[in-house]
């Protein structure tokens, strides 16, 4: 995501089995394509955003959903969903490519309000 950044950072994601089941079942899905992406690029490789839009309007149409629900959705939801679960911002930075908290912080900050409670309440514990 930052390659063509200053200073670019690599992000590795580790990623749990019942994630890694589901994109083998993506890519037997999509005849076991080569190129390495999820979702593949019609520019054989060169960075193309809306490269996923095709796959994912097809993914779309093969479940329940009834209202549109943009790809990029779900790069909010990762966000929300471990700011809320208190996962420091930094490690939310990190594997969504950014390479500081700002842009984290502006945008999902308020997801972790009594983050602050559960750092003081960890250092209680210390004097009990």
């Amino acid at each position: 995501k930052t390659q063509h950044h200053i200073e670019p950072i690599e992000v590795t994601i580790h990623l749990e089995e019942a994630i890694l089941r589901e994109i083998e079942w993506w890519h037997k899905l999509n005849d076991s394509p080569t190129s390495g992406f999820v979702f593949g690029n019609s520019k054989g490789g060169k960075r193309d955003r809306q490269a996923h839009d095709k796959y994912w309007k097809e993914l779309l149409g093969m479940t329940k959903i009834k209202h549109h629900l943009h790809f990029y959705s779900l790069r909010h939801h990762f966000c929300s969903k471990l700011v809320s679960k208190g996962i420091p911002l930094f490690t939310v930075a990190r594997l969504v490519g950014h390479s500081s908290t700002r842009m984290i912080e502006k945008y999902y900050g308020h997801l972790s309000p009594d983050v602050s409670k559960k750092a003081m309440a960890i250092i209680a514990r210390d004097f009990n």
